[in-house]
């Protein structure tokens, strides 16, 4: 692979890593995609080779998206798992800059890093029914019962 395209994704992944910091955003859905582009360059298919800064940016946003995530995403993930997750997910970086990604430690990173990405869509999906359970309710509370009559006058 183009160590251009491969560095392109590793300041990607580093982008939505530290944009999981932001409250005001939607930190599990940057996670998730930060996730995806490290899993992208950690691949045993295709041979991506970043250079050494961006894989070492990429290091260091992986622990500022574990601090955001923990931050803001603790009543949702359980911390353990965030931890677990992200440390795999630091391994791999490292190793994406070793170059050494064949081992069943890799593999092992990188299905914990998948099962993290899954229980953080899982978390967006259960916030996308609570917000529409407390739209409904919300909605209900405004509107007049109809079995009550209305008296104007």
């Amino acid at each position: 692979m183009n160590p251009i395209e491969a560095n392109r994704i590793a300041r990607q992944a580093a982008k939505h890593l530290r944009d999981a910091v932001d409250i005001f955003g939607n930190p599990s859905h940057e996670l998730r995609q930060g996730l995806g582009s490290l899993l992208l360059l950690a691949s045993k298919h295709e041979h991506y080779q970043p250079d050494t800064g961006p894989t070492h940016d990429l290091l260091a946003a992986v622990y500022e998206g574990l601090g955001g995530a923990i931050s803001s995403l603790r009543d949702d993930v359980s911390i353990a798992d965030l931890e677990a997750g992200m440390f795999a997910a630091a391994r791999l970086a490292r190793d994406i800059d070793a170059g050494d990604l064949d081992g069943d430690r890799q593999a092992d990173d990188r299905c914990k890093v998948r099962i993290l990405t899954l229980q953080l869509r899982a978390a967006e999906y259960r916030g996308e029914i609570e917000t529409r359970r407390m739209r409904a309710q919300w909605s209900a509370k405004e509107k007049p019962a109809a079995t009550q009559p209305a008296f104007y006058g």
